[in-house]
């Protein structure tokens, strides 16, 4: 059961709020934020951040490809997160989307990685649930 702290003030209660849906883990030349967006599998979303030459690179180090693989579409990964990235101005491999972020625009970086790793996800795990649909529909007739 949840505990209610009422003699908080307003600021109070929102900080620790905020500190339970947005969390981080720094480590050795890594920060790991966990954030509230999530997977079709339930899963939050975590990017994680690194010094570069260049700024910092943030990427979802792969966890939208995993979340698909779960349902057998990895195959569909790099297409789509071709797709996703080109629209949102972030870079796709294979396996992994990312980008680039000086200070300044670091902030607004981490959401965009970590909202376009979660739709990518979302439309495949989507596609793949229409193809077994289809296919179960045809396996019935």
């Amino acid at each position: 059961m949840a505990r209610i702290l009422t003699n908080l003030s307003l600021p109070d209660a929102v900080d620790a709020a905020l500190a339970r849906l947005v969390s981080v883990r720094h480590t050795e030349g890594v920060s790991h934020v966990h954030l509230p967006i999530f997977y079709p599998s339930g899963a939050a979303v975590t990017v994680s951040v690194e010094r570069t030459a260049d700024g910092y690179l943030v990427s979802d180090e792969g966890f939208a490809f995993r979340e698909v693989a779960l349902v057998g579409a990895d195959d569909r990964f790099p297409e789509e997160a071709k797709g996703v990235a080109d629209a949102s101005g972030l870079r796709a491999s294979t396996r992994a989307v990312s980008a680039i972020a000086d200070v300044d625009s670091l902030a607004g970086t981490i959401a965009d990685v970590a909202a376009a790793s979660a739709q990518i996800a979302h439309e495949i795990a989507a596609q793949a649930e229409e193809r077994h649909d289809a296919t179960t529909t045809a396996l019935r007739e």
